[in-house]
């Protein structure tokens, strides 16, 4: 029987050999964001080898380690956070996988061991003049002239040329019917007579790629990799094989610690400088979005472990890493720029100016521009992602999938069936009446009541279900706060609790902090001796047609107070709304100052952790709607702009709304998985306080943006109600101002840094 592997005590083992092993001055060119050339990857590569991790990726046979996927996406994750620098992948990872697949016995046994020892660089020969991304449209030929080939033509964009040993490059060798036919692979030795490489100078100054011309050049039949005219198929085992690399996400993370250290190091004597305020918002919100890469890493590594298929995670991470290096790259712009953009280069000299320290910086700026065009551009990948959502019959994935959530669908698209109906607010009020009589008598508002109170004893990921499921059908009620919120702020007040899941109570949070503004009056609470004496009034609360009590979580004279009010208490005035969700909502005014004796729940310590635990279930159950929300909406989208004949063909035919759908389900995708990673520390024991946080102050903006573009999606059809996806968008533009809006929690982060 095989040992279990202990990942951690790994994971402890690759860091401690990368920070004594590394040397200082490769960590210093990581850190300092310099070109990692032939130099650094070999170095690096050499020590690497002596350890016996050289190739992390092969098998045992060929002098590789023997890792499973999980080690070696540890192994890269801890190099990268330990700002090594990045082996030779152009061999390593490219073109070896091929040969040990495909190549011959003589191939194996030339090539692999040099690659293996640091001994021999490699480049790519791919892309041409016309054959990017459209790789299939190559030019280059290859003649057979005895046991030879004669190669003519040009490559371009090829990183390391001049530093190179070898290439491996695809030829055409014979013209098909089909252009991904008739490519070959072949191995060519760099000072090959008739080989000549030509620097591309690029705006970062630095020299990293080459175009490279054939004038034949004489390369041997033993060089051909497999068969002739089969490259095409290994160059897509290729990408199959290198899946990994895309779920490491290690680099961003680092680019991001190192991006905030730079911005307080440039502002240490001017701290109170407008653009850094600027400057350290923009890093919080990148860090927000981070999050939700970070889980799309995680999972397609638990996918490709498990042998699932892995979809779209590829270019869903390709897009939102790529757009946030670049941003990440514009704020180190923006600190240095200032002082450094008048002085990119000395005059006469060659690349930056490295004498100026920072100038990096700016150097990374103008390379990160390539970040969106390398490894298949964004719009190639759109392309991509379009054929997949206007293909078969489209649906995003649940967060909590199973019987709760699909109960909960069902019952609002059946709500939502008749809600779309009606035109005037009582109709739709009775509907949400009846409707939440109907969740009450499922137990709904029990369901994570502890079985001592006499509830069901669930969990926030059941709660997380039927939220989940409620938003994809658009149910116009307040699932999250009534059945969710509620019973943690109730949490020490066991009597109101055993009301609420015996069905006997509905109960209304409101948190004083959040709902204690109107005209200008605020609330305030103080004590009158041992009576709560409130004034002011507090608005906009969410409460379902039917709710017994409002909790009222507040600040009485520096204590945590959650008090309990019955709703249409005389001494309080009450007022009903529509929100702008078509849901309900109650305002308590209490005047110049209302007592009001045994309201009393919880006070103190207890009330304390009480709210904060109501209102992070409240953020995380708001996330979990929103991104159903949207997972819904752009079902809806996909399905409308396929079946809307607009100049006589389809709106899905039209590129630019496909790449705009594309951006949509890129959003969704990262913030699903941001939120369903949140959810699991829950289930597992752990709240992430600032994880939650993070998700509240990206996907509650986002949630409206997604919104906006639906609507523009839908052309006028989007400016009426009766859409569906009307109502969802609608929901997604509330969301952002429930329990703390996005500006409030970025000054609290903020403050907290």
């Amino acid at each position: 029987m095989t040992a279990a592997i202990d990942y951690e005590a790994f994971r402890a083992e690759v860091r401690d050999f990368a920070l004594t092993r590394c040397p200082p001055d490769l960590r210093e060119a990581v850190v300092k964001l310099k070109k990692q050339g032939r130099h650094e990857m070999l170095t690096w590569q050499k020590i690497l080898y002596a350890k016996g991790w050289g190739a992390p990726g092969w098998p045992r046979e060929h002098g590789g380690t023997g890792w499973d996927l999980r080690q070696r996406h540890i192994f890269d994750e801890t190099l990268a956070e330990c700002d090594c620098p990045t082996q030779p992948y152009q061999a390593l990872r490219h073109i070896a996988p091929v040969l040990i697949a495909f190549g011959t016995d003589d191939q194996k046994a030339r090539y692999l061991p040099p690659m293996l020892r640091g001994e021999a660089h490699w480049c790519q020969g791919y892309s041409e003049p016309g054959a990017g991304s459209d790789l299939a449209s190559l030019k280059t030929a290859a003649v057979l002239d005895g046991d030879h080939y004669l190669v003519n033509g040009q490559k371009v964009w090829t990183t390391g040329a001049h530093e190179a040993d070898m290439m491996y490059a695809l030829v055409r060798t014979s013209r098909e019917a089909k252009k991904q036919q008739g490519i070959t692979m072949l191995l060519i030795p760099m000072d090959s007579p008739g080989l000549t490489v030509r620097e591309i100078r690029t705006i970062d100054g630095i020299h990293n790629v080459n175009e490279v011309f054939f004038d034949n050049v004489r390369v041997p039949v033993a060089n051909r990799v497999g068969e002739e005219g089969k490259a095409w198929d290994y160059g897509k085992f290729l990408l199959s094989h290198e899946r990994l690399g895309g779920a490491n996400v290690a680099p961003l993370i680092r680019l991001l610690a190192r991006t905030r250290r730079m911005v307080a190091e440039e502002y240490a004597t001017r701290p109170d400088h407008p653009r850094k305020a600027d400057l350290d918002r923009r890093l919080l919100r990148a860090e927000a979005e981070m999050q939700g890469v970070q889980a799309l890493g995680r999972r397609a590594i638990e996918d490709m472990v498990a042998k699932r298929p892995l979809g779209a995670v590829s270019s869903v991470i390709k897009l939102v890493s790529s757009n946030l290096m670049q941003a990440l790259d514009e704020i180190g712009l923006d600190a240095t720029g200032h002082r450094l953009a008048a002085r990119f280069r000395v005059v006469g000299e060659g690349g930056a100016n490295a004498a100026e320290d920072g100038i990096w910086w700016l150097r990374n700026f103008m390379h990160g521009r390539a970040r969106t065009i390398y490894g298949g551009s964004s719009e190639v990948q759109k392309n991509v992602l379009g054929r997949t959502l206007f293909g078969a019959e489209f649906a995003t994935q649940p967060m909590r999938p199973g019987d709760l959530q699909d109960a909960a669908r069902r019952l609002a698209e059946a709500f939502d069936a008749r809600f779309g109906r009606l035109a005037q607010v009582a109709e739709r009020q009775a509907l949400q009446a009846g409707t939440w009589r109907e969740i009450v008598g499922l137990g709904w508002p029990g369901l994570v009541i502890p079985e001592a109170a006499g509830g069901a004893g669930g969990t926030l990921g059941d709660v997380a279900a039927l939220v989940e499921g409620a938003a994809r059908g658009a149910l116009a009620l307040p699932v999250a706060a009534c059945c969710g919120v509620a019973a943690a702020l109730l949490a020490d007040a066991p009597a109101l609790l055993e009301q609420v899941a015996a069905g006997r109570a509905t109960v209304a949070p409101a948190f004083a902090a959040l709902h204690g503004i109107e005209s200008g009056t605020g609330f305030a609470a103080r004590w009158q001796g041992e009576v709560p004496l409130l004034s002011g009034s507090l608005v906009g609360v969410e409460a379902p047609p039917g709710a017994t009590h409002v909790a009222i979580a507040c600040d009485m004279e520096g204590e945590a107070v959650i008090l309990a009010v019955a709703v249409d208490d005389p001494r309080i005035a009450w007022r009903r709304h529509e929100r702008l969700d078509n849901r309900p909502s109650l305002d308590l005014g209490f005047g110049g100052g209302t007592a009001l004796p045994g309201t009393v729940l919880v006070r103190g310590p207890a009330a304390a952790a009480a709210t904060r635990r109501a209102l992070q279930t409240g953020q995380l159950l708001g996330c979990v709607e929103a991104v159903a929300a949207m997972g819904a909406v752009l079902e809806q989208t996909i399905a409308y702009l396929s079946t809307r004949v607009q100049f006589d063909a389809p709106l899905a035919t039209q590129q630019v709304l496909r790449h705009r759908v594309a951006d949509l389900f890129v959003a969704q995708e990262a913030m699903r998985a941001q939120v369903t990673a949140l959810l699991d520390a829950v289930a597992e024991g752990v709240w992430p306080d600032r994880g939650i946080a993070l998700a509240r102050l990206h996907i509650g903006p986002a949630a409206r943006r997604f919104a906006a573009s639906v609507i523009q999606l839908h052309g006028g059809m989007g400016m009426t109600e009766e859409l569906p996806a009307t109502r969802l968008n609608k929901r997604l533009l509330m969301l952002e101002f429930e329990y703390g809006d996005a500006a409030a929690e970025e000054t609290r982060l903020l403050a907290a840094a």
